[in-house]
């Protein structure tokens, strides 16, 4: 399971903990974990950022499988927004670039 951009036939991208679930040596559906639509937001003076929101806030299993038919792609987050997605809902994240980890 890795935290994926997941673009749907409808037009909806979503982000969500993401399973692969294979029949032999192919991909028949994701289980989403926690999707959430990934929504831009314009900003005053011009620009735009990036907001989420629960993409079945009415559904109380928040894990969803779709067939892979209605995926139209997979892909990696912006590491921004997958630690925002991470901290919400499994609290890891990854750190930035050239942090070095001191384990003495």
């Amino acid at each position: 399971m890795s935290t994926k951009i997941v673009k749907v036939q409808t037009g909806e991208e979503l982000i969500a903990m993401v399973t692969e679930n294979f029949e032999g040596d192919r991909i028949t559906s994701y289980t989403l974990k926690n999707p959430c639509m990934v929504v831009p937001v314009p900003q005053k003076g011009g620009g735009a950022s990036i907001a989420v929101v629960p993409w079945m806030a009415s559904v109380k299993d928040q894990s969803v499988t779709v067939p892979a038919s209605y995926v139209m792609f997979t892909a990696n987050p912006a590491t921004d927004l997958a630690n925002e997605f991470n901290s919400a809902f499994s609290g890891i994240v990854v750190p930035p670039a050239g942090l070095k980890l001191i384990t003495e």
